[in-house]
């Protein structure tokens, strides 16, 4: 009797590792995405200022916001998410406390971070404020 070998074709090495890869990042862009997607929405701050929350801010999916505090003109930006923090930068920031020289409506921030920007924790459906001395837990953004 004569036995021949049957050779069962094998999946290229290389090439499976091009799938692994692309899989991952696949899963990878949709989770970001999927980040992305839970903070879109209206937020407003717990602390309230003569009946009114002291800053509503309304993220949307294509990277832009809307800023309004109480007295203050409107302000737009653009949001990023890196990790689990929330970042917001606007021309209208300015790391300077009102003074004379730097009126209230130019001081638009609600944190005390340097620089164009201001910064949010991500908790579910709260955003927490980081300062210059981490996150506070009293003065949260709330999801609408």
């Amino acid at each position: 009797m004569h036995l021949e070998l049957m050779v069962q074709p094998t999946i290229n090495q290389g090439k499976m590792r091009r799938i692994s890869i692309l899989s991952c990042i696949l899963i990878c862009a949709s989770c970001c995405v999927m980040c992305s997607m839970k903070v879109v929405g209206t937020y407003k701050s717990t602390c309230v200022l003569y009946g009114y929350p002291d800053l509503v801010v309304t993220f949307n999916f294509d990277g832009t916001f809307v800023y309004k505090m109480r007295y203050v003109e409107e302000i737009f930006g653009t949001w990023v998410i890196k990790r689990d923090t929330l970042i917001l930068y606007s021309e209208r920031f300015t790391d300077q406390p009102p003074s004379e020289s730097a009126p209230a409506d130019k001081y638009n921030k609600y944190t005390d971070l340097e620089g164009k920007k201001d910064a949010y924790l991500v908790k579910g459906k709260k955003l927490y404020p980081i300062n210059k001395e981490g996150h506070t837990k009293g003065c949260y953004l709330k999801k609408q």
